[in-house]
């Protein structure tokens, strides 16, 4: 499975030291270790957002708040911001997410089109990032149930990795902009470098 990996993506495979390796903790279990958890890591609160978590998920339209955190250090080409989905009664911890992207609170695509510019020339960075949170989340969970891997050629890359568990499931994905699209109606938005991936708790729902 994992040479299959390395395959699919089609890129060198490189660890990143422990010293650069983000802190995570998928098992956080309440909105108060969360807290906790960021302020150790001397994480900001960026925004409060109230979200409806969609019917694939749930079975109903459900209403949902997400507390997002940035993190201060990132050695990454786009800083990382975790958000924390509960239950609008901040009783019950939906799903944690991980997220380096640019609809993380602060960033406008069209204001920044020379940092769009530059992330162009980060591939390496964004697959290396992608097998390291990988190769962590094999060890914590096993091999994955699913593996979608992009064209070689395509202008946009872009991979999709998940783990179903007994109490939910874990998605790991990028995408990656190999040449910048200009849309007549909404400019650079469309260019959605991401990284990411999330833990959903279906048992909370």
């Amino acid at each position: 499975m994992r040479s299959l990996i390395s395959l699919c993506f089609l890129c060198a495979y490189s660890f990143f030291s422990a010293q650069s390796q983000v802190p995570i903790n998928l098992d956080i279990n309440s909105f108060e270790e969360a807290v906790a958890y960021e302020e150790n890591l001397k994480s900001t609160i960026k925004d409060t957002v109230y979200l409806i978590l969609g019917k694939e998920d749930s079975g109903l339209d459900k209403p949902i708040v997400a507390v997002i955190f940035k993190r201060e250090v990132s050695e990454f080409p786009i800083p990382l911001h975790v958000w924390y989905y509960l239950d609008v009664d901040f009783d019950k911890l939906i799903r944690v997410g991980y997220y380096h992207g640019f609809y993380n609170p602060s960033w406008n695509a069209n204001k920044d089109v020379v940092l769009l510019e530059e992330l162009t020339n980060e591939e390496d960075a964004f697959v290396s990032r992608f097998h390291n949170y990988m190769d962590y989340l094999i060890n914590q969970f096993g091999e994955p149930d699913e593996i979608k891997k992009p064209g070689p050629e395509w202008n946009v890359q872009s991979g999709h990795v998940k783990w179903k568990l007994a109490t939910g499931r874990i998605e790991l994905k990028y995408v990656f902009f190999r040449r910048l699209i200009q849309n007549p109606g909404l400019g650079y938005q469309v260019n959605n470098f991401e990284l990411s991936f999330e833990r959903t708790f279906t048992e909370n729902f």
